[in-house]
């Protein structure tokens, strides 16, 4: 019946339509569904008329989902197992009660989804598979456990539903003859792949206890930690000991003895005299003056010579720079060289020469360096005899036979002889001279005399002491010569 029929009705018939809750009102109209199997529920699309009228095998509740069953309807409950949907509701369970996916029919338990015949057989005493076997041979795979370390060979298995004796879940082992490796151990380094990682020492990452290695690059067995590697094996040129602060050098290392040479030879940060462990020190000492030479006043060890100081103590006056041994000596008064004497040969000395005789004049054969002169030193070195105090410059030269003045001629030689005596030549033999012939002489010249009276000196009888003959002439007739004057 179609909705204007039912507009057309309600006009003619009711003053106005109701729904079917009106039934008790004789005049209403209700909507009537097919219900065959009479479980007081409907199908179809349902037909108009009085709520008085209900037709037969009709119902006015809308809802059956199977109207040739009576046992069909909305308020039936479900009955599992019966191959029909009792309550009408799709959703309520009825061949697979436990949601598997499999029915009564093929499903061993229907109240555990983890039961049915697509699930897989485990040790628990169930027969999960629903193939009539419990704990069939699908079981759970076991590994052989030799170690005992918890983790089995992969080449050797077993299946049981319990854990078989000697045998581990696990199938990890690399090596089950040894409790030590397995995956859950630590690499080490020993050559052996310990962890099961396909990789062995150097190569694993996860190495426990590489050791660190040092370049050393000098081989003098410890080398520089700023080049250091881990590994289980040294690399070449690589050793265990570090500390090395110069690997150039082999001189250089922790094992070395520190010496004065301005390097860390031992490699404690202290170089040379800083450091208490080196030898080699020198003892040196303060020199207050730089003079290059120290005095005993303070002394140390050190290395090499510092400024202010010096290997020496022969300065006997650390207040001059002038004064230490082997100085010059000045003449100043002061013992210049350190040798305990004064003013000795001093590089400024004058030249005094030894006056032994005490003329006052020195002997120039016999020199000596001097500050100042002396009762026996003087500036002069004129005197040709310094043994003799009448013979020097200033003496008189008088004939004996000595050079008296120093002037290198002797006696007559000398024109400033002083005590020469006057002689006369005496040439006819007379012993008396002639006047006009004289000559200087210490000694008588051959044939002069002292006498210078001849008057005649050619001839010898004519003389102060001859006798006056008559002939005016000489002596005469055979006069005799008187005799010679006196000398």
């Amino acid at each position: 019946m179609t909705t204007l029929r039912l507009a057309l009705l309600c006009l003619l018939v009711l003053p106005a339509c109701r729904n079917k809750d009106d039934t008790g009102d004789s005049g209403g109209v209700c909507t009537w569904y097919d219900d065959l199997d009479g479980d007081g529920w409907g199908v179809g699309e349902g037909i108009l008329g009085l709520c008085v009228d209900m037709p037969a095998d009709s119902s006015e509740v809308l809802g059956d989902c199977d109207d040739g069953n009576g046992a069909v309807s909305p308020d039936e409950p479900e009955t599992p197992y019966d191959g029909l949907d009792n309550d009408c509701d799709a959703t309520t369970a009825d061949d697979d009660l436990d949601g598997d996916g499999h029915d009564l029919a093929s499903d061993c338990d229907d109240d555990d989804e983890a039961v049915n015949p697509d699930a897989v057989e485990v040790c628990n005493g169930v027969d999960d598979d629903c193939n009539d076997e419990i704990d069939d041979p699908v079981g759970d795979l076991f590994y052989r456990d030799d170690a005992q370390d918890g983790f089995g060979d992969p080449q050797t298995s077993t299946r049981s539903c319990e854990d078989a004796t000697g045998y581990v879940a696990d199938a990890t082992d690399c090596d089950d003859t040894d409790p030590a490796i397995n995956l859950a151990a630590d690499e080490v380094c020993d050559g052996l792949d310990n962890d099961c990682d396909l990789l062995v020492d150097d190569d694993d990452p996860g190495v426990l206890d590489p050791g660190t290695w040092y370049r050393d690059q000098d081989e003098d067995g410890h080398g520089d930690e700023a080049l250091a590697v881990e590994s289980c094996e040294a690399p070449e040129g690589y050793g265990v000991t570090g500390g090395d602060c110069d690997d150039a050098d082999a001189a250089v290392n922790p094992d070395a003895e520190e010496v004065c040479n301005e390097a860390d030879d031992d490699c404690d940060g202290l170089v040379d005299a800083d450091d208490d462990s080196v030898t080699g020190l020198t003892t040196v000492w303060i020199d207050a003056d730089g003079d290059g030479h120290g005095s005993d006043a303070y002394g140390q060890q050190a290395c090499g010579v510092p400024e202010g100081f010096s290997e020496d103590t022969d300065d006997c006056d650390d207040a001059d720079p002038t004064t230490f041994l082997g100085a010059n000596e000045a003449c100043d008064g002061q013992d210049n060289d350190c040798d305990g004497d004064i003013d000795e040969n001093a590089s400024d000395a004058g030249t005094w020469y030894a006056d032994s005789d005490g003329d006052g004049f020195g002997d120039a054969d016999a020199p000596e360096a001097a500050c100042e002169g002396s009762e026996s030193l003087v500036a002069d070195a004129t005197d040709c005899d310094d043994n003799d105090a009448a013979v020097n410059p200033d003496a008189d030269e008088v004939c004996n036979e000595t050079d008296d003045d120093c002037d290198g001629d002797t006696d007559e030689d000398d024109p400033d002889l002083s005590d020469a005596s006057t002689w006369y030549a005496d040439g006819d033999g007379d012993t008396y001279g002639d006047p006009d012939s004289a000559v200087d002489a210490c000694e008588a010249p051959d044939s002069y005399v002292a006498d210078a009276t001849d008057c005649d000196d050619d001839d010898a009888s004519i003389h102060p002491a001859g006798t006056e003959l008559c002939s005016g002439g000489g002596a005469g007739g055979g006069g005799r010569p008187g005799p010679p004057p006196p000398r």
